[in-house]
């Protein structure tokens, strides 16, 4: 009996390719159109094959989310974690993200803090994701602590990993309405990281204009624009900046 509680099903090296392939293309099929009607289909046949692949009904839930399913996507991704097996902490994260869109900030919260008590080899990325559910629940000080720890804790592990986080509290910090005067330096030192990232350059203008600093903004998004004509979001701030 395997973690979850199900009988692994004896399989010849034909037939476990066949249901690997079939796992695999769902994802794949997931992963460029999430609401293709094959996902279902292939992701319940290969839980009737193979019932110890219970990433399937992950699979599954994040498809019906994407349908517009929310209810059904919730049961299943409960009934996932109920089942405490090697997709539990794949279901919490699941479950947190669709509760934030859904705008249930308290349950996003309490499901990011499970994450982080369940795996304490969390990465960097998990902090900034309970810094996030804490901004989002008016625990503004936290937050900004929490965002700056998981900086620190990525600067470990090298330049690289270093830039990402310093991007990730940039626009996280945009995304959750902080204050203009911690996002600007936030961008600003996330660019000199890495000045190729162009959602970085979008949330600099964006920010300067909501630091009410017109000018400053319009020449972010006309650099943009040079860079790449094709920008429509550059093309929006310099709309917006103009009507400012």
């Amino acid at each position: 009996m395997n973690g979850n509680g199900t009988v692994p099903m004896p399989h010849d090296d034909a037939e476990r390719s066949s249901i690997e392939h079939d796992r695999d293309l769902a994802w794949e099929l997931y992963d460029a159109q999430p609401t293709h009607p094959r996902i279902a289909e292939l992701a319940q046949s290969v839980l009737s094959r193979e019932p110890a692949f219970t990433g399937m009904i992950n699979l599954l839930a994040l498809h019906r989310e994407a349908c517009g399913e929310i209810a059904e996507a919730r049961r299943l991704l409960q009934g996932l974690m109920g089942r405490r097996d090697h997709q539990f902490l794949n279901a919490v994260k699941s479950l947190r993200d669709l509760e934030q869109a859904e705008g249930n900030l308290a349950e996003a919260l309490r499901l990011t803090e499970i994450v982080l008590r369940e795996d304490p080899e969390a990465s960097w990325l998990e902090q900034m994701e309970l810094g996030a559910a804490l901004a989002y629940t008016g625990q503004r000080e936290r937050s900004i602590q929490l965002f700056d720890e998981a900086v620190r804790s990525a600067a470990q592990l090298g330049s690289e990993e270093h830039a990402l986080a310093l991007g990730q509290r940039a626009t996280r910090l945009w995304a959750t309405m902080a204050p203009p005067e911690l996002i600007v330096p936030a961008v600003e030192q996330a660019i000199e990281a890495d000045p190729t990232d162009q959602m970085l350059g979008l949330v600099l203008g964006f920010a300067r204009l909501y630091d009410y600093r017109p000018a400053e903004a319009l020449a972010q998004f006309r650099a943009l624009l040079r860079e790449d004509p094709t920008l429509h979001m550059a093309q929006v701030g310099v709309a917006l900046t103009r009507g400012f």
